[in-house]
């Protein structure tokens, strides 16, 4: 078929194929500029937005005298999870002794 086309109309076929790989790229870049002003368009919140602005000044002192404050005990849970590794072997062992009568899978 491409015998059959005159030299004139190769070259408006590629012609057009150029101006389709053009446009392609313009809305390409059109696109990725649009979506990267994007974060531009709107400000972003922060916390103190949500916050009483009477209230704020107090609450942020006693978050600081809070962790300036020393700790005098260890948390409950810390205790408990040494516990829970003092238990932990006979756990296991009684696992292991209570499957030792079960039948084998062939």
């Amino acid at each position: 078929m491409s015998k059959t086309l005159r030299l004139s109309e190769k070259w408006f076929h590629r012609g057009l194929w150029l101006v389709a790989f053009l446009f392609a790229w313009f809305l390409t870049g059109l696109g990725s500029t649009i979506v990267g002003d994007l974060p531009q368009v709107e400000q972003t919140r922060s916390l103190e937005d949500f916050m009483d602005p009477q209230r704020t000044p107090a609450l942020k002192d006693s978050i600081k005298t809070a962790s300036v404050r020393p700790r005098k005990h260890r948390p409950s849970w810390s205790r408990r999870s040494s516990s829970c590794r003092r238990r932990a072997p006979t756990t296991a062992r009684h696992a292991r002794l209570s499957t030792t009568g079960w039948p084998r899978a062939a």
